[in-house]
């Protein structure tokens, strides 16, 4: 705009210098507009970058059944697209009535803490209430101080599916301390969903798993039952079979000892003979009982 007021000290044409001003006026908003978009699309060039792939990661997600696996690979692809300071995921532990940390990356964390939180907990409560991706800082005072945690998140993503929460995702900070845009947020909430999606299709198929292996148990029990009740038939028939053989070999000896009373004096070893093969008849009765 100093260009007319030039114009005009060096040439006096009142008329030349103001029609240049009200050109400068009207084109210098649009080219600022111009430059504007264009810095920001080069200072944004890196964040839409990782976007785009984290949505393609959120798409891809469903294909994963393992939910071990899916809670690791949510994690890492959170902590290296973004380049977080850490991210972390809490799975629902039906078992045991709380949140369990599935998985984190984190450069001062291991990635094997065992941390619960209970389905009680206000912070839980304030998620499913909140069912959007949103900051640490909107949260109540009282649920940030009961919040205790290793770590301070900066952006927490739940993850429901109707009015159950399945999961939730921590995330920390930037590590460049870019700050999270409306952009990012967006991302999130599909993210938010997918992950949702994924996660059922993980618990639907482990369950399908345990109730498959729990019929082949009761299968397999029922098989050898079968079996058991076939072999306890076949061993009870031929048991029955030596009863009834050793019963009649034990009858004849003594009848024929009854027969032969004279016989069996005369000759003792004849005596001893029958008389031992009348007592094997008897133990074999016995142990049959």
């Amino acid at each position: 705009l100093g260009i007319p007021f030039i114009v005009l000290g060096r040439t006096g044409s009142g008329l030349l210098a103001t029609t240049l001003a009200v050109v400068f006026a009207t084109i210098g908003p649009l080219i600022y507009r111009f430059l504007q978009k264009k810095a920001e699309s080069v200072l944004l060039t890196q964040q839409r970058h990782y976007q785009k792939i984290l949505l393609q990661a959120a798409l891809g997600m469903v294909t994963e059944h393992n939910l071990n696996k899916l809670s690791k690979l949510i994690v890492y692809i959170l902590r290296k697209t973004i380049n977080l300071n850490f991210s972390a995921i809490f799975i629902n532990d039906k078992k045991n009535n709380s949140y369990k940390l599935g998985a984190i990356q984190s450069r001062d964390n291991p990635d094997n803490q065992d941390i619960n939180i209970s389905e009680e907990h206000p912070f839980i409560f304030y998620l499913k209430k909140n069912r959007e991706p949103f900051f640490f800082e909107e949260m109540p005072i009282y649920i940030k101080n009961s919040f205790d945690l290793p770590f301070k998140p900066r952006i927490i993503i739940p993850a429901l599916a109707g009015s159950e929460l399945l999961a939730f995702v921590l995330l920390g900070e930037k590590s460049n301390t870019q700050p999270y845009t409306e952009e990012d947020m967006n991302v999130f909430k599909i993210l938010s969903r997918q992950a949702a999606l994924a996660i059922q299709n993980c618990v639907f198929f482990e369950e399908s798993k345990d109730a498959q292996q729990r019929m082949f148990s009761a299968e397999k029990l029922a098989s050898i039952g079968g079996m058991a009740d076939g072999l306890a038939h076949q061993i009870k028939n031929r048991l029955n079979q030596f009863s009834m053989a050793s019963g009649e070999l034990k009858f004849e000896i003594e009848a024929f000892i009854a027969k032969h009373d004279k016989l069996m004096s005369d000759d003792s070893e004849l005596g001893k003979t029958f008389g031992y093969l009348k007592k094997i008849a008897v133990s074999i009765i016995e142990n049959v009982k």
